[in-house]
C-alpha cells in the first residue's frame, strides 16, 4: 500500500483492507472546489491487489477528461471471473456499501455534484446503489451486462451508456434482457447515449484508452440537464 502511494503522488487513500481500495485521484491541476467529483466502479477480477495501479491510472483518465477529483472504488470483493459475474448477490451487497461511501462523498464535496461510472460488472453494482437513493446526479453505465432493473426510470439520476460494437459483453444480455437485465446501451432502457462514444469499434477494455469515450465523459460534466 505504501509502495502505491509512493508511486502516485496524486492518491488520496480513503479506505484500504485486504482485497479493498477507495483511493482519491487529484490531479495537481484541478480545482479543490470542483463542480463535479467521480467514483469508478470497476468489475471482475479488480480486488486483485495486481490491477490496482489499473483502477488507478483509469480514474486519473477520468480525472483529466472531467476536471472531476475522481475515486477508483474497488470496496467490496469483485468475482474473480467472468463465472462469479452471473450472481447477482455481490453486487446487491457491494452496493449498500456504495450507497454508504457516495453519501460520504457529498460530506466530502458538499457542493460538488456527483458522477458515478459502473464499469462492466461494477456497472451491476452501481446499478443496485442506485435504486433506492440519490446517490449521484450522473450515472455511467458503461460495457454494462445490465445493471439489475428493467429501465432507467428505475435509477435515480440522469443515466447515460454506452457498449463498444466488438465488446463480447452482448453475450450476456441484450435490449430485452439477460443475466443482470437487460443492456442499458439499447434504447428500449431509456438511458441516454454517453455523447459521442455510442457503438465505438473497441472491445470490453478499451475504453479507457479512447478520446472519445473519455470526451463522452467531459462532456456530460457540462450539461445541465
Amino acid at each position: 500500500m505504501r509502495l502505491l502511494a509512493e508511486n502516485n503522488p496524486d492518491l488520496t487513500i480513503l479506505e484500504a483492507d485486504p482485497g479493498r481500495l477507495v483511493a482519491l485521484v487529484t490531479p495537481t491541476e484541478l480545482s479543490t472546489t470542483p463542480a463535479y467529483v467521480a467514483t469508478v466502479v470497476e468489475g471482475v477480477g479488480s480486488a486483485e491487489e495486481s490491477r490496482w495501479q489499473r483502477s488507478i491510472d483509469r480514474a486519473r483518465s477520468v480525472a483529466h477528461a472531467t476536471g472531476a477529483p475522481t475515486v477508483a472504488w474497488i470496496g467490496y470483493r469483485a468475482p474473480a471471473d467472468f463465472t462469479g459475474a452471473v450472481h447477482a448477490d455481490p453486487a446487491r451487497q457491494a452496493g449498500k456499501e456504495l450507497a454508504r461511501f457516495q453519501r460520504s462523498l457529498h460530506e466530502r464535496f458538499p457542493h460538488s455534484r456527483r458522477m458515478l461510472i459502473g464499469y462492466s460488472y461494477g456497472s451491476v453494482v452501481a446499478g443496485h446503489a442506485a435504486q433506492d437513493a440519490a446517490i449521484a446526479d450522473d450515472l455511467v453505465l458503461v460495457a454494462s451486462p445490465g445493471a439489475g432493473v428493467a429501465s432507467a426510470s428505475s435509477l435515480q439520476a440522469r443515466v447515460w451508456a454506452t457498449t463498444n460494437a466488438a465488446d463480447p459483453i452482448g453475450i450476456v444480455t441484450g435490449p430485452l434482457g439477460g443475466v443482470h437485465g437487460p443492456d442499458p446501451s439499447y434504447p428500449f432502457f431509456g438511458a441516454r447515449p454517453l455523447p459521442g462514444a455510442g457503438r465505438l469499434p473497441g472491445d470490453h477494455s478499451s475504453y479507457w484508452e479512447s478520446p472519445a469515450f473519455l470526451r463522452g465523459l467531459g462532456e456530460v460534466t457540462r450539461m445541465k440537464n
